[in-house]
Order: C-alpha cells, then sequence, then structure tokens
C-alpha cells in the first residue's frame, strides 16, 4: 500500500473556462486580464455596462481578487478588534480602462451588485504604484466637482505588469494633453551614476518612458532620528526624487522599522499639474512641497530632506 501511494498521481481537474475563472479558488490570488465584457459575472457585467457611455472604447480589462491586508481607518467599537487582528479582506476588483475613462468596480462576491467608481483620465492628478514583496497597489488620485478623490486596487505583484501597462496609458494621455516636449538632449541618466543599485536599476528601465529625460535627480539615504539603541526609528525611508519632462517622479523605499526594505513605492505627479513649490527649511529639516493643481482642487505632495540636499532642491525648483 506504501508504494501504491508513493506511485500514484492526481488527476486532472477539468479545464477552466472563460466564464468560470473567476470561481476557481486556484487562480483566485493574482490579477488577470480579461478579453471581454462577456467574460465577467454578470452583475459585474451589467454595472459595468451601464456606465458604458456612447462610442467609448475598452482598452483593458483587469480582474483583481480580493487580497488579504492590514486594515487602516478602523473606528468605534472594531478599534480594539483590529489592534489584535489587524488583517482585513478588500474587495474583488474588476478595472476597465476605456480610451477616457476608468471605471474600477469593487464588490464582495459574484453574485452582489459591485459599486463603479468612474475616473475621467482628463481628471487625473496623481497616481501610484507600489510594491512590497507579493503585495502590491495601483493608487490614484483625482478631481470630481471641485473635490480631491482617491481609490487603490490591491493585487498581488506576479500581475504587476497589467498595472504597469495601465499606468502607460495613463501617462502617454496626460502627456499628450498637457502637449509637453520630448527630450531635448539625451534622457540624463548619467544623474543615475551615484545612485544604490535598486534605485539605478530601475528608474530607467522600469519607472521612466523611453523618451523621458532626468532633468533635475537628487537622492535621500534613509533619515532616522538621534537616539541610540532600542529607541531609534526611522523617520523616512530612502528616496529618489527625479523631474523630467513629463513628470515629477518620487520613489522610495517602503516604510518599515528596520533596516530591510523589500519593497518600493513610486507616485507620479504630472509637470501639467504642478502649480507651485517650495523649499523650506526648520533646523536640519529641509522640506520640499510641490503643490499640484486640476479644476480648483490642490494636492500637496511633502518631501523631507537633510540640509546637505537644500541648494539641489532650490535648483529643482528653479527648472518648474
Amino acid at each position: 500500500m506504501a508504494n501504491a501511494r508513493l506511485e500514484s498521481k492526481p488527476k486532472p481537474g477539468p479545464p477552466v473556462s472563460n466564464t468560470t475563472w473567476w470561481t476557481d479558488r486556484r487562480l483566485r490570488w493574482h490579477a488577470a486580464p480579461v478579453a471581454s465584457l462577456d467574460d465577467l459575472p454578470p452583475p459585474i457585467k451589467a454595472a459595468l455596462v451601464e456606465q458604458l457611455k456612447p462610442g467609448e472604447t475598452i482598452r483593458q480589462i483587469i480582474s483583481a481578487p480580493r487580497q488579504h491586508v492590514l486594515g487602516v481607518g478602523v473606528a468605534g467599537w472594531r478599534r480594539w478588534l483590529a489592534a489584535v487582528l489587524p488583517w482585513e479582506w478588500t474587495p474583488d476588483w474588476t478595472l476597465v480602462v476605456t480610451n477616457n475613462r476608468l471605471l474600477a468596480a469593487a464588490s464582495t462576491s459574484a453574485d452582489d451588485v459591485p459599486v463603479v467608481t468612474a475616473t475621467p483620465i482628463a481628471d487625473l492628478l496623481t497616481f501610484e504604484l507600489g510594491t512590497i514583496l507579493l503585495f502590491s497597489w495601483f493608487d490614484w488620485m483625482w478631481v470630481s466637482e471641485g473635490r480631491l478623490e482617491h481609490q487603490r486596487i490591491y493585487f498581488n505583484t506576479v500581475s504587476d505588469r497589467l498595472f504597469w501597462d495601465t499606468l502607460l496609458f495613463l501617462r502617454r494621455s496626460l502627456i499628450t494633453d498637457a502637449d509637453l516636449p520630448p527630450p531635448q538632449s539625451g534622457r540624463g541618466l548619467e544623474r543615475l551614476a551615484h545612485l544604490p543599485y535598486k534605485f539605478k536599476n530601475l528608474i530607467p528601465h522600469r519607472l521612466l518612458l523611453p523618451d523621458e529625460e532626468i532633468q533635475a535627480l537628487l537622492y535621500r539615504p534613509g533619515i532616522w532620528t538621534t537616539r541610540l539603541g532600542p529607541f531609534r526609528r526611522k523617520r523616512a525611508p530612502a528616496l529618489a526624487l527625479a523631474l523630467t519632462n513629463y513628470h515629477l517622479v518620487i520613489t522610495q523605499e517602503d516604510t518599515g522599522a528596520d533596516l530591510a526594505n523589500y519593497g518600493l513605492i513610486t507616485c507620479y505627479g504630472p509637470r501639467g499639474r504642478i502649480a507651485e513649490a517650495t523649499v523650506t527649511r526648520t533646523g536640519d529639516d529641509v522640506w520640499l512641497e510641490v503643490t499640484l493643481e486640476h479644476s480648483g482642487a490642490e494636492r500637496v505632495l511633502r518631501v523631507l530632506f537633510g540640509p546637505a540636499a537644500e541648494q539641489g532642491l532650490r535648483e529643482l525648483v528653479a527648472r518648474l
């Protein structure tokens, strides 16, 4: 009997069809491309079809199954529970990218009526893509009726190429709308020479567009408190800030409290949205504040640097 168990093989399961893949637990954890709205569960398809406008063309559909993430913003009687069991499930997300909008449908099961959030691409203010090991998210902010709105979709890093493709389309769309010029004298990649390998490798090959030129660049090592021993804390992770002909790109390591850093978080501020930038110093803290504005709403990005970066920051601001 022992030999029989060793030699036995599991029988292959039935093939997964285009219309049942979302219910197969073997495939639930990774985001996947969807060829057509017809391949979605009927409630999700109906909700998205209702949102589509005449003449609107679908460019991409992504299904991002729910993820287990640390809860944030827990209030009321659940606060004590969050301290002990801080993990919570995100919704199942379906992201539809059309020629001029993002449609994000959130649902808790295949039978529920999803909540659909529509974002006109022309109203985007910033977007962010973060990765920490197998945990990733795609985040964007936009302006609706003079107010800032925010959306974040969590997904498994294995499928991050789908969201990088989305980000590529969004960046190109805003570049076209703002009529920003292409690089005039190369890409300025020599500015990356002094950076740690992680930043030096990922910035030109992953984070920038092929025709994106680095016009100014600053690197900030991790900033720690002056306390010694177990009371020493990280105030800010390592960060690279690049001003290009198309964006202000802020890419930083994750904010873990120890010396190990396993992720990278990148925020893009389109050049066409930058309204103002200032540099202020308080003691040994030098702050860069960049105000992005669109249709009466603003978002301020604040980045901390050490005293040695002050002159470089002022030169960067002068280029805006």
